[in-house]
């Protein structure tokens, strides 16, 4: 199988601790460079740009909580349409973590690659950001938004 690697825009953005509000560079790859200090660890977290956007258009970053639509259903059906995941990068690729694991088929449970085992990647309709783990953590914690 060959395996195709596309080129992506490499981003960052910061969640300053500090002051409790998120930093978008301005600089694309020098966040680190022009903005923080040389103790920077202590003072921001990180998070790098996936190269995907949602079904809004939006940049999809390490640390997006997103709502991940399983299914386009008649609405008298009322199944599950969507669950929460955050978005993770783990083992050398992006994907997610669902937030409430017990309402995913055991098999699905575990942390999930955004490139499936036969090559292909899912659709970004599929997600569509709603906070991120920083500025929104009560999604985190199951509580109403």
């Amino acid at each position: 199988m060959e395996v195709t690697i596309l080129p992506r825009e490499i981003k960052f953005r910061a969640w300053d601790k500090w002051n409790k509000r998120m930093k978008h560079d301005p600089h694309e790859g020098d966040f680190i460079k022009w903005h923080a200090p040389s103790n920077w660890k202590e003072c921001y977290e990180v998070m790098q740009y996936t190269g995907l956007k949602d079904r809004n258009g939006k940049e999809i970053y390490d640390g997006d909580i997103c709502e991940f639509v399983i299914l386009q259903v008649q609405k008298e059906l009322k199944p599950i349409e969507s669950l929460l995941v955050v978005i993770e990068w783990k083992n050398a690729s992006w994907g997610f973590r669902h937030l409430y694991p017990d309402l995913v088929h055991e098999d699905d449970r575990e942390w999930s690659s955004f490139i499936q085992s036969y090559g292909e990647m899912w659709d970004s309709d599929y997600f569509e950001i709603v906070g991120n783990i920083h500025e929104h953590p009560h999604l985190l914690k199951g509580e109403e938004t």
